[in-house]
Order: structure tokens, then C-alpha cells, then sequence
């Protein structure tokens, strides 16, 4: 009976304890002390609608964890295989940017619409160009990392001025095949060197080389069509590919509503996809 009696005093001092603690706990939570992680937002992109283009050497596999997650908060999201990327086995010789950009607008009028459309690398001409012809299909676009030509010029002739590429040096060019590809000892350090190994292995295995006749084609756009159009831009500011240096060159030219920074490689979709979600949520939310 001690024993019990000893038992129960214990118990009702650590009773009182906890109910001198608790307004304690509750200031703490108050004031954002609690050791409680963050919960990420549920529903808060809801009614959005969201077309993901990937860029060069890649496919719509590299959106995978993004648009899972985009689609955790209530979004509905689209992505693309450009022709001869990802899974689509389209020759080489039939692919042009005319066909990648009318890949997209049948994306973007297959979505709920506005869109809110989102390229990468290459895949900024690709929705630039889909834009001239749909700019009421659209909510807005979203640069991640991007080309971003001009009426008249070709990403081709955007990166023959990029002096601070580390891609330049090493690409390889096979006129006679019509592609360019990528070392694969400098495929992983270029794209993605802030990449776990596990994501490295994915860019490895899913690496295809790329056709070179969409990157020579001039765009041909309008202040009607692209330019009606708001625009974002985020910048990867450890760019290897498309240095930070262009980026700002090319959205110096061009009237953006907002911007954004990511301290990543040119791959943060596989590096950091939380900051991706996180950031396309916020450019995308009026």
C-alpha cells in the first residue's frame, strides 16, 4: 500500500508540473518557439492550374517530385515530353520548335485554364513560342533558369554569347547527326552539382543527346501575343549552364511582374524541389 501511495504522490507532482508548464508551451507556440515542424499548406493552390516544360538533355521526368507536390496542395499540373525527349522516341530529323510549341498550347488548352505555364533551360523559347499563339489560354508564364529570345532570335544565338558557361567548352556537336551531347564525366558537375547522388544517378540514366535544329530556329513573337502576357523569371544564382550573367542580360530586355532567386544549380527540380514548389506557388499566386 506504500508502495501505491508513494506512486500516486509522484504522479500527481508530475501532473502539477505539467499544468504549471502548459501556459509556458502555449507562449512558446505562440511566438513561433515550438520545436513542432512546419506544416506544408494543403488546398492553397487550389484552382490553379500549372503546364511544366522541361529544358535541353532532359524530360518530363525531372518534374516528377514537383509536380507531386504542387498537386499536394491542390493544384492541377501537366507536363510534357518534348519530341525526341524523356519517352517519346520522335527522329530527330522531325523535331522543330514549331512542334515543341504546338505540343504545348495542346497542353495548355487540354488544362484547366488560366495557366499558369513554367519552362526550363530550352523549354523558355518552347513556351514563349506556344504563348504567341494562346496568350489568353494563360495566367502568366514562369522563367526557371531560362532562355528567353527575342522576336527573330534563336536560344542559338543566346548561347554564343554566354562567355561564362562552363557548358560551352565541353559540348559536343555532331552536325552531320544534327545533336549535341553532353560529356557524361561533366554531364552531373554542369546540370546539377549541388545534386545527392541519388538524383545524379537519375540525370545519368535518363540522359538522351539533344537535337540541334530547335535551338537554331528564330522565334518569330509579338507585343499582342508573348508580350500581353505577365511574366516571372527565377534566377539560379550557381548557374553552370546558363550563367547568372545571361540570365540577367535576357531579363533586363523583358517586362517581368516579379522575380525570384534560388541558390541552386541549373537543376533545383532535382536538387531542391520544396524550394521549386515553394517558389512557383508564391509567383503564381495573384
Amino acid at each position: 500500500m506504500a508502495d501505491i501511495k508513494s506512486t500516486n504522490r509522484v504522479a500527481t507532482g508530475f501532473r502539477k508540473i505539467a499544468g504549471l508548464l502548459a501556459p509556458i508551451a502555449i507562449s512558446l507556440v505562440a511566438l513561433g518557439c515550438s520545436d513542432q515542424p512546419e506544416t506544408t499548406p494543403t488546398g492553397d493552390l487550389e484552382g490553379k492550374s500549372f503546364v511544366l516544360v522541361h529544358g535541353a538533355w532532359n524530360g518530363a521526368w525531372v518534374w516528377s517530385d514537383v509536380a507531386e507536390q504542387l498537386e499536394a496542395r491542390g493544384a492541377s499540373v501537366s507536363t510534357v515530353d518534348l519530341l525526341a525527349h524523356g519517352d517519346d522516341m520522335t527522329p530527330l530529323t522531325e523535331v522543330s520548335l514549331a512542334k515543341n510549341a504546338e505540343q504545348v498550347r495542346a497542353a495548355v488548352e487540354a488544362a484547366k485554364s488560366p495557366v499558369i505555364l513554367v519552362g526550363h533551360s530550352f523549354g523558355g523559347a518552347v513556351i514563349s513560342q506556344a504563348a504567341e499563339a494562346r496568350p489568353k489560354n494563360l495566367d502568366r508564364l514562369i522563367y526557371l533558369a531560362a532562355f528567353i529570345p527575342a522576336n527573330g532570335e534563336s536560344v542559338l544565338d543566346l548561347v554564343q554569347t554566354d562567355v561564362d558557361s562552363a557548358l560551352g567548352p565541353v559540348l559536343q556537336v555532331d552536325a552531320e547527326k544534327g545533336i549535341a551531347r553532353v560529356p557524361m564525366a561533366n554531364l552531373n558537375d554542369i546540370f546539377c552539382h549541388d545534386c545527392a547522388q541519388p538524383e545524379l544517378d537519375l540525370l545519368d540514366s535518363k540522359y538522351r543527346d539533344e537535337p540541334l535544329g530547335p535551338a537554331a530556329e528564330k522565334l518569330t513573337l509579338t507585343s499582342e501575343g508573348l508580350g500581353s502576357v505577365p511574366k516571372s523569371y527565377i534566377y539560379t544564382s550557381l548557374d553552370r549552364v546558363i550563367s547568372p550573367s545571361l540570365q540577367q542580360r535576357m531579363t533586363a530586355r523583358v517586362t517581368l511582374t516579379r522575380t525570384a532567386t534560388l541558390k541552386t544549380s541549373h537543376s533545383p527540380f532535382l536538387s531542391t524541389p520544396a524550394d521549386v514548389v515553394a517558389t512557383l506557388a508564391d509567383l503564381g499566386k495573384d
